[in-house]
Parts: structure tokens; C-alpha cells; sequence
């Protein structure tokens, strides 16, 4: 027995050794399995080279991080756990987490650290700790790639931008007509956005019509043959716009067409102002030719004129003349322009034309003279006498002034004038004066006026007569004697003749107490201001006339008549309107004067004849 003790009892003890060993050993494999991975886990996390550290996106917390990882990102510790500032950051690291599984080169998180911005390259894998599913993750500082990142969105988006302020029409499309991309204006013409129309058909916005024109379009650059076409399309609201089109063929690295790039400009306004262009231009070719015709109309009036026409600018330079303005100033027509008109001038009439473009330039109004030269006509040296009218003009084009010359041949009437002062003369000298007055009689008058008219007639100039009649010059007689009334004929008779400056003007006694002022080279206009001045030299001479029943002075009552129409009346019906004239002047109140041309009175004498004779 004892000795079967000593047998089982060292058995005993070995047996209980061996199990204390199992124990120790399952103990160390449990520490080994479930222990050991955090002990290591924990040293990589403080020895990494990194900010590193394990993640919980379910609680949104940290498990474990270095010392790097706390001095990178704003933790706060809670016990043995680390939590973000806010849940905004957590969710932005969740977010970036996410990205991660699919981008082995990392992603980049930017986020606000304090007062300024941080970025940094995460790296994460998912994992298991503590019996938990976590996210271990690791982070580097990454500024400089941040910076190049930042700086190539911000240049997609500037191009992005640029892309959608185009004012053209720009899409992509492949080969089945898919819509690859846009931009803004060709979205905001079919009325959608931009990033709403990617993947659909273009035959959701195109007509029949629109697509055939596509379809053609692709073909031609698929063929390599795409040139510019133009293409009316209606708008969503309905507008009709003009499209200009340029087809680009979209190729892969091997020059494969894939699809094609459309780049249409809207053309419409610009086609508009094409046409109103054309029209213009061909308004303006019309009014050119127009000028051109006018122009040379006038040429051809201004070459053929008998008048001298010529121009000169402010400097005196002859810019222009016809052929007798250069005969005017003794040269050949092609010698004259481009000249200065003191060095064709007569030397000693250079200071008397300077004086009159001075003259005209400070005033701006024209002047006129006469002007007498010799000419040689036939080889054969005349006497000419030419009437001168200088006037200034602007050039509204060019902005330049000058003065234009125009003269008129007046030799003929000259000579007329001439030839009636030695008539008057002998007229006189025959004694065809009214002996109580001294001016010319009835018959002078008769003759004179035959001549004057037959002249006139052939010049074509008007003549005018002044037919003055006494008012109530029988009162006058009845009241202060007949010897009286002869004074105040012969006082009105000296009236008329200082008012008649003219050597051609002529004055003769009608008769009784009429009177007649024939006037040469004179329309009625200034023949009515002739009479006015007879009517003021009468009231200025201020003879007593109380009788009168027009005032305590004398006055007289005048008719005036005038013509061109020589052709068309005789002589006599110049008399006849003065009469009528003076008719109506005296049944008017008399001291007055009235004028009218003998193309006026279509029945005067027929009038005349029955009207009667006022006292």
C-alpha cells in the first residue's frame, strides 16, 4: 500500500504540473491571439512615420491615434477615445473615406483647422479592432499637391465657365447621334440646362428637317469634307434664327472617328444688316449714278453758259471756270484753273478785287459792279461790258469757302441804253417836250415806247411803266386858279425827274394831269419801289391842298405795270394794266400806288372800256 502511494502520488503532482502547463500555454495563445495585434497595432500607431489612427464611423470616433494624428487633426480626448471638433468635420472625413476605396493613390481632405484651411492626403483600409469594424488611416501632409489640385479645378472651372458664356451654339454628339455634351446657350435654346441633356438623342430636339441637316453634317466630317453650311431653325418660342455651322470631328488616340463636335454661331442679326447693307449699297450706287447725272448735267450747263462762271477759294486760287470766264480774264480755258487770280488780273485792278474778298468773307454777303473791257472778237477788238455778281460759298463736305463769279454780258444793253440817251437827246432837241413841264410829250412817249418795247423783245429783259395821276386836280384848279395848277405840274414834273436817276429812265406827260415813268431793264418789284418814293417825294414837297378828299396836301394816285411776255401782247396793253391798276387805286382811297403784270389781266380791255372814268 504504502508503496502504491509513493506510485500515484508522483503521478498525481505530474499530471497536475502538466495541466498548469496547458493553462499557461492557452494563456499565453488567448494573449497572443486577441492581445497581441492591439500591443502591435498600438506600437505601429505611435512609432509610424505618419499621422495614423482608427477610426469608428459608426460612433464617429477615434480608438486610437499618434501623436502626429493628434497634432494634425482638432481632437478632443473623451477618456481613452478621441472625438473631431463637430460632427460637420466627422461627416466630411466619413465622406472622403468613401472615395478612398475606389482611388488607391489617395484622396484629398481639406478642412478647417483653427483659422486657416488644411489639406492632407488620406489613406484608409477597413478593418477590425477590438472586435470592431474600423477604418485604419493614414495621413500625410500634402499642401503642394493640394495647391496643384486646387489650381487645376479652378482652371476646369474657369474653362467650364468660359464653355457656358459662349454666345455659340456648341455641342457633342457620337456617331448614333447621342448627346455627348453642351453648353449653356445651346441648352438655353431648346429651354433646358445644360447638365440635363447629356445621353439623350438629338432627335428629342431636333425637327425633320434639322436632323437630315445633321445627319449630312456628320457625314460630311466623317468624310472630311465639313464645310461652313447655314440652316434657318425655329426656336422653342418659336423665333426663327439663322445658323451659321462648323462640324470638328471628335477622333480617339488612334484617329478614330468617334463622334463630332457642332459649333453654330447665330447669324441672324448679322444677316439682317447684310441685307439692309446691300440695300444700302445698291441705294447708294443708285444715288451716285443720280449724282453722276446731275453732275454732268450741270457741267454740261455750266461749259455751255454764254455767262461767265468761275470759282475761286479764300486763298485766291482759281478752282474753277467755264470757257467765258477764262475769256473774261484774257486765257485759255486750261491755263486758268489751279492759277491765282492776281497773276491773271490786270495789275492795277489786283488791290480793288482783294478788297472785295476781304469784303465778302467778313460779311458773307455778295456784291455786284459793272465792269468794261476789250475783247478780241472775229480778230476784231470790242468794247464789252459785263454786269458782275460776286457771292461767297461754304463746302459742307470739306469744310472750304471760297467765292463764286458769275458775269453776265450787258453790251447789247448798253449800247440800248447808249443809243436811248442820244434818242432822248434828239427828241429833245426836236421839241418833243411838253412845253409847260419840260419833259417829254405824248408823242415821244408813243415812240419810245414802240422802240423800248422791240428792244426789250429781242433781250428778253422786262419793262416797266409808272402811270401817276393828281388827286382831285380839278378841285385844285376850280379852288386856286388855273395858273397854280400849272406850277403844281410843272412842281410834280421835277418830282418825277429826280427820282428817275437812271439815264434810261424815261419821263413824259400823258396828258392833263397824268404823268409816265418808262423804266428799261425793270421787273415790277422794283418798279413798286420806284412809285413808293414818288408818293414820299410828293408828301415831303407838302403842296396846300385843302380841297382834296384825300388830304390838306396834294398827293398823287399810281399805276404800275411790267413785263417779259413781249411776245404775247403789243405794246399797248402795257398801258392799258398800268391804267387799270390806277383804277383800282383811286377807288381804293387814292394816294396810293398799285402794280400788276399785263399777263394778270386776262379782259382788261374789255374792263377798261366799260368802267367809268373817276373824277
Amino acid at each position: 500500500m504504502d508503496q502504491l502511494v509513493q506510485v500515484v502520488f508522483p503521478t498525481s503532482w505530474m499530471v497536475a504540473g502538466a495541466l498548469a502547463i496547458c493553462v499557461v500555454i492557452l494563456l499565453i495563445l488567448f494573449i497572443l491571439r486577441h492581445q497581441l495585434p492591439q500591443l502591435l497595432g498600438q506600437l505601429f500607431i505611435q512609432n509610424g512615420p505618419g499621422a495614423i489612427f482608427i477610426f469608428n464611423a459608426h460612433t464617429k470616433q477615434f480608438l486610437y491615434a499618434n501623436s502626429l494624428a493628434c497634432e494634425m487633426l482638432p481632437l478632443v480626448r473623451q477618456k481613452r477615445r478621441w472625438q473631431l471638433l463637430n460632427e460637420t468635420l466627422a461627416n466630411s472625413l466619413i465622406k472622403q473615406l468613401g472615395q478612398s476605396l475606389t482611388n488607391n493613390s489617395g484622396v484629398h481632405w481639406q478642412f478647417q483647422s483653427g483659422s486657416h484651411w488644411r489639406t492632407v492626403r488620406v489613406y484608409a483600409r477597413r478593418g477590425h479592432y477590438l472586435r470592431q469594424q474600423v477604418w485604419f488611416i493614414h495621413c500625410f501632409d500634402d499642401e503642394e499637391s493640394a495647391a496643384v489640385h486646387r489650381c487645376l479645378k479652378k482652371q476646369v472651372e474657369c474653362l467650364h465657365d468660359a464653355f457656358n458664356s459662349l454666345p455659340n451654339f456648341v455641342y457633342f454628339c457620337d456617331r448614333n447621334h447621342q448627346l455627348l455634351g453642351c453648353n449653356q446657350a445651346w441648352a438655353n435654346y431648346h429651354g433646358l440646362q445644360a447638365q440635363d441633356m447629356t445621353g439623350k438623342s438629338l432627335h428629342d430636339f431636333f425637327t425633320d428637317s434639322e436632323m437630315q441637316f445633321h445627319q449630312q453634317l456628320v457625314e460630311q466630317v466623317i468624310a472630311g469634307k465639313a464645310e461652313p453650311v447655314r440652316q434657318w431653325i425655329v426656336g422653342s418660342d418659336g423665333q426663327r434664327s439663322l445658323l451659321e455651322t462648323n462640324g470638328y470631328p471628335l477622333c480617339d488616340s488612334e484617329h478614330n472617328t468617334l463622334g463630332m463636335m457642332s459649333i453654330s454661331a447665330d447669324v441672324t442679326l448679322w444677316h439682317e444688316l447684310n441685307q439692309a447693307l446691300e440695300q444700302e449699297n445698291q441705294h447708294r450706287i443708285a444715288t451716285e449714278k443720280e449724282l453722276h447725272r446731275q453732275n454732268n448735267l450741270i457741267r454740261s450747263v455750266f461749259n455751255a453758259s454764254p455767262d461767265p462762271i468761275g470759282f475761286i477759294d479764300a486763298n485766291g486760287v482759281v478752282t474753277g471756270g467755264n470757257g467765258p470766264f477764262a475769256r473774261l480774264l484774257g486765257s485759255p480755258q486750261s491755263d486758268v484753273a489751279g492759277r491765282n487770280l492776281n497773276e491773271l488780273l490786270d495789275p492795277n485792278r489786283v488791290d480793288f478785287h482783294q478788297e472785295q474778298h476781304r469784303e465778302i468773307f467778313a460779311t458773307g454777303k455778295g456784291i455786284s459792279y459793272e465792269f468794261r473791257t476789250t475783247q478780241l472778237v472775229n480778230d476784231v477788238t470790242e468794247e464789252r461790258w459785263y454786269e458782275i455778281r460776286k457771292a461767297p460759298y461754304h463746302d459742307n463736305v470739306t469744310g472750304a469757302q471760297g467765292i463764286v463769279m458769275i458775269g453776265r454780258d450787258i453790251s447789247e444793253r448798253k449800247r440800248s441804253e447808249y443809243q436811248l440817251a442820244r434818242t432822248v437827246k434828239r427828241l429833245e432837241k426836236l421839241s418833243f417836250l411838253d412845253g409847260l413841264t419840260q419833259v417829254a410829250n405824248r408823242r415821244s412817249f408813243d415812240k419810245v415806247l414802240s422802240q423800248q418795247w422791240n428792244m426789250h423783245r429781242r433781250s428778253g429783259e422786262p419793262l416797266a411803266m409808272l402811270m401817276i395821276d393828281i388827286d382831285c386836280f380839278k378841285q385844285y384848279n376850280d379852288n386856286y386858279g388855273h395858273q397854280s395848277g400849272d406850277k403844281v405840274l410843272i412842281e410834280v414834273a421835277k418830282v418825277l425827274k429826280s427820282v428817275a436817276k437812271r439815264r434810261s429812265d424815261w419821263v413824259a406827260r400823258y396828258g392833263g394831269e397824268e404823268f409816265i415813268i418808262l423804266m428799261p431793264h425793270t421787273d415790277l418789284s422794283r418798279a413798286l419801289q420806284v412809285a413808293q418814293q414818288v408818293l414820299d417825294k410828293i408828301r415831303e414837297c407838302k403842296i396846300e391842298h385843302v380841297y382834296s378828299e384825300v388830304e390838306d396836301y396834294l398827293t398823287v394816285s399810281i399805276g404800275v405795270s411790267s413785263t417779259r411776255l413781249f411776245e404775247h401782247y403789243p405794246c399797248q396793253e402795257l398801258i392799258r394794266t398800268a391804267d387799270h391798276c390806277l383804277y383800282q387805286v383811286k377807288h381804293s382811297g387814292r394816294n396810293n400806288c398799285q402794280g400788276a403784270l399785263i399777263s394778270e389781266l386776262a379782259d382788261i380791255e374789255s374792263f377798261i372800256s366799260k368802267r367809268p372814268k373817276p373824277v
